[in-house]
């Protein structure tokens, strides 16, 4: 780490005329970094390139926090760009250079041994690329009842409305309820979708991993911000592509980063080199790291397809979710960032994006299962369920308003 690496290679890294520029604030900051918590650090660092530039000295102390979060690929990322920068200063230095590639080749060799160890375990679900599964043309209708949610959502939420925002407010809670990211009570979920975000108050539960409501409600303001960047995508699903995918897994992700270790917002696991095995009741294997931006582009590329073409838009959301989530792109926000893209074709035909409320999991899980082994029915209804328990809620929400109004 670099709190322990020798004085000479900070010496090498430091610029006099940027670090004579910085407020009398940051320096005091940087003199005091290693008494802060990680994620402080990555926000100070974070800004001071962003207002700095890309200089050596605050790229390398970025990757220390990043190595101290557990992702040392990225880490020696970052340690290269700093070696570049150096080197465009005019500065080189073989010290830093063997010091550099000791650490990118020493972040290799985790790396590959991670994934060797990952390729001994007993998976239940051996991993698939996407040309292997089939798509559901056994499902040409979309569920029972669909025409009901379709003519309900047109009529009490049309786009900008108060109902369609209420939607969306639910939906970024229950999105991170579904992933444990923090669970909040009841009242308090009621109030957040009633008041919205920025009013309304956060209660969460006993066993919520998350226990700060200023934090909670940037993941919440996050959370709507990804989904507002689908807007696009639903008139033109042809600019589904791997950038764009990334771009909304960084919006996503952006106060998400530092919960449990690091996450790299909008980089995908061939740039982090992370190996994913899912745990849980079986193991679960998922795309090799080397593999995953290609297998990425053609998820986009198929995807792109069958939204235009297939009439059942609760079909085409349950194939591109299940290749998506095994594909398991990123280090972390995979479940969320899936249901956001199988939203775009059920929004392209008019329906609301995917909303499941905690007491769908089971059902959504075994869902994704029967997915996997060629039934795409029981999680295309698993999404229909999800709509009807959201606007069910949301009716009821509306009423409840309406007759506190007219009290």
């Amino acid at each position: 780490m670099l709190f322990s690496t020798s004085i000479r290679i900070l010496q090498i890294l430091q610029d006099p005329d940027v670090t004579a520029n910085i407020t009398d604030e940051e320096r005091s900051q940087i003199h005091l970094v290693a008494k802060l918590p990680l994620d402080q650090r990555l926000y100070l660092f974070e800004g001071l390139i962003e207002r700095y530039g890309p200089q050596p000295y605050f790229l390398a102390q970025l990757a220390d926090v990043v190595s101290s979060a557990g992702s040392s690929s990225v880490a020696s990322t970052l340690w290269q760009k700093a070696q570049a920068e150096l080197r465009l200063k005019g500065k080189i230095s073989p010290e830093f250079d063997q010091y550099v590639e000791d650490l990118v080749n020493d972040a290799k060799k985790e790396a590959d041994e991670i994934w060797m160890r990952s390729l001994k375990l007993t998976c239940a679900q051996e991993w698939k690329p996407t040309r292997k599964f089939s798509f559901p043309v056994q499902l040409p209708k979309a569920p029972e009842g669909h025409d009901v949610i379709l003519s309900e959502w047109k009529f009490f939420a049309p786009s900008g409305s108060q109902m369609f925002t209420a939607y969306l407010k639910k939906l970024a809670i229950e999105t991170n309820h579904i992933e444990s990211t923090f669970l909040l009570t009841e009242g308090s979920t009621r109030d957040l979708v009633r008041r919205g975000i920025s009013e309304g108050a956060v209660s969460y539960l006993d066993d919520s991993a998350l226990k700060d409501p200023a934090k909670i409600k940037s993941i919440l303001n996050d959370t709507l911000a990804a989904y507002d960047l689908l807007e696009p995508l639903v008139d033109r699903p042809e600019g589904l592509d791997v950038p764009t995918i990334c771009q909304i897994h960084a919006r996503l992700m952006k106060n998400c980063r530092m919960l449990e270790g690091y996450v790299a917002a909008g980089e995908t696991r061939s740039a982090t080199r992370k190996t994913v095995v899912i745990q849980g009741a079986y193991k679960i294997q998922c795309c090799p790291f080397v593999e995953v931006d290609e297998e990425l582009e053609y998820i986009c590329k198929m995807s792109k397809q069958w939204i235009k073409s297939w009439a059942n838009p609760f079909a085409t959301a349950a194939w591109i979710h299940l290749i998506l989530v095994r594909c398991h792109p990123f280090d972390d926000g995979n479940g969320r960032l899936t249901r956001i893209v199988a939203s775009i074709p059920l929004m392209r035909s008019g329906y609301p994006p995917i909303c499941l409320s905690l007491n769908r999991r089971s059902q959504y899980y075994q869902g994704i299962q029967k997915a996997y082994d060629g039934d795409y029915s029981a999680l295309a209804q698993c999404f229909f369920d999800g709509m009807c328990d959201t606007l069910d809620t949301l009716k009821l929400l509306d009423e409840s308003m309406s007759n506190e109004m007219g009290a």
